[in-house]
């Protein structure tokens, strides 16, 4: 089975450090710190965007799990704006773009048991062609591993990923909709496997059957289902779709996502949610809090979304 470990403690950071003196540093060098983190705490009034815009370096020494694992993913939820990731000192990934989360597949470099140096090289300059820069633009892209990191471990065969549409079911009824679901493999190698599908209310199961006999590494399915309650802006009523992947009676892998059933749609009268036309009202967040920049926990940007709302 799947585990998620959370990789935000025992970081080691070295600030404004120069172009290709990275592999020369030793990984015990700099301070400790957690994530999130800002490559430099600013003061609340009166600094030049220039001083946070540096090259930095955050290493930390990763004990790998032992286990029956297969697959070792590395999950960045955001770095502001180029990260170079590396493993002993070997370079193995490059992202460009401070807005967007990134996966970094470990698998061919590490092994159950051993401990590797992570590294991570972070450029926190307004360089041109790397979105947002470019053009002008009139809010601040504060530097640092700004969100959290963790590492997902996967058996040989595991579920790649969840895609769930709502929509309208033909009888129109308000406690009635069709859920179309895919689930995609991570390969093709696995043949005649079956797959358990439950939607949950709470611990209620609503749904359940099992599709038996499947060789395709994406299985597509539509089921009608009543007795739902919509998702509304008022009741943010949300269930739970679990899939779980066998081979026989033995569980490969389980996987779940939350979803919404509601029928959302942009017409010529306006936007219409669940048949019932809304007004739409929008705001502009830069995400960013003195001091610490983008790094606020999610507990804080969560509560900044609750006064919002």
């Amino acid at each position: 089975m799947r585990t998620r470990i959370p990789l935000n403690e025992n970081w080691r950071f070295v600030a404004n450090i120069e172009e290709g003196s990275m592999l020369n540093l030793n990984p015990t060098m700099g301070e400790i710190i957690e994530l999130p983190h800002t490559v430099l705490e600013l003061p609340e009034h009166t600094f030049l965007e220039k001083s946070y815009q540096f090259l930095s370096l955050y290493s930390l020494e990763l004990s790998v799990p032992t286990g029956d694992w297969h697959h070792a993913i590395l999950h960045f939820a955001g770095v502001m704006n180029v990260a170079k990731v590396y493993v002993d000192k070997h370079e193995i990934l490059v992202h460009e773009g401070g807005y967007t989360p990134f996966d970094v597949d470990l698998s061919p470099y590490v092994k159950p048991g051993q401990v590797v140096l992570l590294q991570v090289l972070v450029d926190s300059r307004e360089i041109k062609d790397i979105p947002p820069f470019g053009g002008m633009v009139d809010y601040l892209g504060y530097g640092g591993i700004y969100r959290e990191v963790w590492l997902d471990l996967y058996p040989r065969h595991y579920i790649k990923d969840i895609q769930i549409k709502t929509r309208e079911a033909l009888s129109l009824q308000k406690d009635e909709m069709s859920l179309d679901f895919a689930v995609q493999l991570e390969d093709e190698s696995l043949n005649k496997f079956s797959m358990e599908v439950r939607i949950l209310d709470g611990q209620n199961v609503m749904f359940q059957h099992i599709y038996e006999e499947m060789n395709a590494s994406r299985c597509c399915y539509m089921e009608n289902h009543t007795g739902i309650t919509r998702w509304s802006i008022k009741e943010p009523k949300l269930y739970t779709f679990e899939a779980t992947l066998k081979q026989g009676k033995k569980v490969l892998d389980q996987a779940s996502e939350t979803f919404g059933y509601r029928d959302a749609r942009f017409t010529a009268e306006g936007f219409v949610l669940n048949g019932e036309k809304i007004k739409l009202v929008g705001l502009n967040r830069h995400q960013s809090y003195p001091r610490i920049g983008y790094a606020a926990p999610r507990l804080l940007q969560e509560h900044d979304a609750e006064i919002i709302k």
